[in-house]
């Protein structure tokens, strides 16, 4: 469920900076299959994330869609504004667990609420939003 990445450090002849062996960063890849009970898939995601911290992971990421994968004729109807129910208990659990989750995607509501956004968003150690991409294209390729 989760492995381990050491990172290198560069040679000194390619004037490359390095990474000190104390930033030593421990990725653990969630791996899920959600469906249709959204407050389900969350709750899963929360305990793979606990297990993943409990293991020494500094990194947790969940895949894509964590949040839901059901009825596609409803997208809109499951999405939320940032940070949202599907984000709220991660970033709790970031900030008490000081580490990073990247949750891979789920369903952000449009400002027009249409068509949801398929957005991606990294929490950081303290809980807050560091950064969120939301996909291009999502839905209107034929």
């Amino acid at each position: 469920m989760w492995c381990t990445v050491t990172p290198v450090r560069a040679s000194r002849e390619r004037k490359k900076t390095h990474v000190a062996a104390s930033r030593r960063v421990t990725v653990a890849i969630a791996q899920m299959a959600s469906g249709p009970d959204k407050q389900q898939n969350i709750q899963h995601a929360v305990d793979l994330v606990k297990k993943a911290a409990e293991n020494g992971a500094t990194l947790v990421a969940l895949p894509e869609t964590f949040d839901y994968r059901g009825d596609s004729s409803t997208p809109g109807s499951i999405a939320e504004p940032l940070p949202g129910t599907a984000l709220e208990p991660l970033m709790r659990l970031a900030a008490e667990r000081a580490v990073w989750i990247l949750a891979g995607s789920g369903h952000e509501q449009d400002a027009d609420a249409s068509l949801p956004y398929n957005t991606s968003v990294l929490i950081d150690p303290r809980g807050g939003i560091a950064a969120a991409y939301r996909k291009m294209h999502l839905f209107d390729i034929t």
